[in-house]
């Protein structure tokens, strides 16, 4: 069987060494489809399966014996369905969905092909995208209405926007309007029949009984279609007839400046958004700020500063003032006139909307000044929450950049390089470390975080704040070297909450618990990390295992591989960072508790000498209980890890409930 499967015995093996249960997945769905729909084809090749597989591949396939069975007189199709949404495994339910989907839209079996589809869609695979298309394709394009196909997918899914979720949002505002011929358009665009859907566009305007309003909406849609189909200069002749329109010009004109903006014709555009400024109120200081974003970009700095000027003069908004005289103030330093550019950032520095932007302007001042050596001692906390406010203004992307890189640039300089000169509080100092975190500047927030632990503070409270501090940036090796000398020495006396969750491996929980997930006991993973490597983040066995939980990088790459760990998308650079380190031995740990359905020495065995090892002692004695279990390993190592494992947590356990059941749930649920 492996031989006309895969060519060889060889072939076969070295496949399921490589690919472990997808190796799996591919022999059971070849199996279905060669052995025959009914009857017992499928039942004869999984027996086979079962006999010829690896060792640690049979629990799986065991599985698959037993659903086979099942499907006594069943279509292969049936089967092949029946096991992607039923088996255990969840690698397996998600490598035979494609097919199963697949399986029915060749059988023309649209109704039971849909919601496997939509799954897809929704799985946040690589592929989603593609599944998506094809939903729609064969949701609106596969006979019947495709106004009655969309409508009856909204109404299956009223609450969750589904056709947002699809990336679909103007076929959605269509459908709640209610227009059955926009519907019809809206449609044909998703389907990407884009010339389709401008002639149905053409066919409805000016009909005998069009509504005015919708004649306007239909001829906006198709100069936007117009320009998306690649027919650039017909939409913008499109926009250019709606421009005469009441109420439509402003959107007209936009329009065509993003188009011109999109081709990289910057002139055209600098001339459609400065149109955009002088015709519309609202636009009048956007309209120049976007002019002014496009000028720089094209490298003439002084017609940048020029439209600024006319933004500034012409009567901008407190904080539309107060971004035009920041970045007045960056271009002069740019262009070498440091006195324009110090009486701007003066200005700011006395007029600013906010707080951060006044900061600003006080620094940027010093710098125009040459006194870049002597900065001012900044509030430095409360300015960093402000630094990625959203904004809306949506033409001026770059200019936000320059922004936020700005405003940094002046509130970074009063970081704890200098701390012992400017006199910074110890509150201060950390307040500012976890703004920056909060911002992404991690790096930054380590330095200052790194500065805090040269100071030494002496003071308990100030140790225990220094400790929280770094706990909530995530750098828990600086935590621990601040705390657990203080632990180990004078002044702690084990029952005080607060010194206690910082003590290893306790410290972990947090990640530990958000790692693991519902079901399963954080502190276990807390007391495999005491088992493993004492809490030592830099820990590395002569095997290759790494980090808190020793991970050796196969398995990490086997993790990562599988989609397992949430926000790992590729193998990470650095498995001893404790946050990667946990996810990814959380993530495999939570694999073994469903491998084994909860059975907790059973994981404990298999993450210390291997699933394989595992299965062949179940395999020689199965139905044994834990203890049993325990005791019969064959590694004396295994059982004394499975032991002190449990006894750990079980320590762990006690001191969390020595807190009084109030304290303990705020313990276990802290996040």
């Amino acid at each position: 069987m492996l031989e006309a499967r895969f060519g060889s015995g060889a072939e076969a093996r070295r496949l399921a060494a490589n690919s472990g249960e997808e190796w799996v997945v591919a022999a059971v769905e070849r199996s279905l489809l060669r052995g025959g729909s009914t009857g017992d084809g499928p039942r004869r090749e999984a027996s086979r399966l079962l006999g010829s597989a690896p060792r640690e591949l049979r629990s799986v396939l065991s599985e698959y014996a037993v659903l086979l069975r099942a499907l006594d007189g069943d279509t292969t199709v049936s089967a092949i369905d029946s096991l992607a949404r039923s088996a255990r495994s969840l690698v397996v339910r998600r490598e035979l969905r494609p097919s199963a989907a697949r399986a029915w839209l060749a059988t023309a079996d649209t109704a039971a092909a849909l919601p496997l589809i939509e799954r897809l869609a929704r799985s946040g695979r690589d592929d989603a995208a593609a599944w998506s298309e094809l939903w729609v394709r064969v949701a609106l394009g596969s006979g019947g209405s495709v106004v009655e196909a969309a409508r009856e997918f909204c109404g299956r899914h009223p609450g969750e926007s589904a056709l947002e979720i699809l990336g679909l949002p103007a076929l959605r505002a269509a459908l709640e309007k209610g227009e059955r011929r926009m519907l019809e358009v809206e449609s044909l665009a998703a389907l990407g029949r884009l010339d389709e859907a401008i002639a149905l566009c053409g066919e409805a305007l000016g009909g005998p009984d069009a509504d005015a309003d919708a004649d306007i909406e239909l001829r906006m849609r198709r100069a936007e279609l117009l320009i998306s189909s690649g027919a650039v200069e017909a939409g913008r002749a499109a926009w250019r007839e709606l421009d005469r329109r009441p109420r439509v010009g402003e959107r007209a004109v936009l329009a065509i400046a993003r188009s011109h903006k999109a081709k990289g014709d910057i002139e055209s555009a600098v001339g459609a958004y400065l149109e955009l400024a002088e015709r519309f109120p609202r636009w009048r200081a956007r309209g120049l700020w976007a002019a002014a974003w496009l000028e720089e970009q094209r490298g003439d700095r002084a017609a940048a500063i020029t439209l600024l000027e006319r933004m500034i003069e012409g009567g901008a908004g407190g904080g539309l003032l107060s971004e035009a005289l920041l970045h007045r103030a960056l271009l002069r330093l740019e262009l070498g006139d440091d006195g324009a550019a110090r009486r701007d950032a003066r200005r700011l520095a006395e007029r600013g909307a906010t707080a951060v932007l006044r900061d600003a302007g006080t620094y940027w001042a010093w710098v125009a000044e040459g006194r870049a050596d002597r900065l001012p001692d900044l509030p430095p906390a409360s300015a960093y929450l402000e630094l990625l406010r959203p904004s809306a203004r949506s033409e001026s992307g770059p200019f936000e950049l320059k922004r936020v890189e700005a405003l940094r640039d002046s509130l970074l300089a009063t970081t704890l390089t200098g701390a012992a000169e400017m006199r910074v509080g110890l509150r201060e100092v950390l307040d500012r470390t976890l703004a920056l975190a909060s911002l992404g500047f991690d790096r930054w927030a380590r330095r200052e975080l790194l500065a805090v632990e040269r100071m030494h503070p002496r003071d308990g409270a100030e140790a225990l704040a220094v400790a929280k501090s770094a706990l909530e940036l995530g750098a828990l090796d600086i935590a621990a070297r601040i705390v657990r000398p203080r632990l180990e020495g004078r002044g702690w006396a084990p029952g005080d909450l607060e010194w206690d969750l910082l003590l290893h491996p306790l410290v972990y929980l947090p990640l530990v618990e958000k790692a693991l997930g519902p079901g399963a006991d954080p502190l276990l993973g807390c007391a495999i990390i005491e088992a493993e490597s004492a809490g030592n983040r830099t820990a590395r066995s002569p095997a290759g295992a790494v980090g808190l939980m020793q991970l050796l990088p196969s398995t990490a790459a086997a993790i990562v591989a599988k989609g397992r760990a949430e926000g790992e998308e590729r193998i990470p650079a650095d498995l001893t960072h404790p946050a990667t380190n946990i996810r990814l031995g959380c993530a495999h740990l939570a694999e073994l508790l469903r491998r084994y359905e909860g059975r907790e020495e059973r994981a404990l065995a298999a993450y210390n000498a291997g699933a394989a090892a595992v299965d062949l002692w179940e395999a020689r004695t199965p139905g044994r209980d834990a203890a049993h279990f325990t005791d019969g390993a064959e590694y004396a190592e295994t059982r004394a890890y499975i032991k002190r494992v449990l006894s750990t947590r079980a320590a762990m356990a006690r001191v969390i409930g020595s807190f009084g059941e109030e304290e303990g749930a705020r313990i276990r649920v802290r996040k």
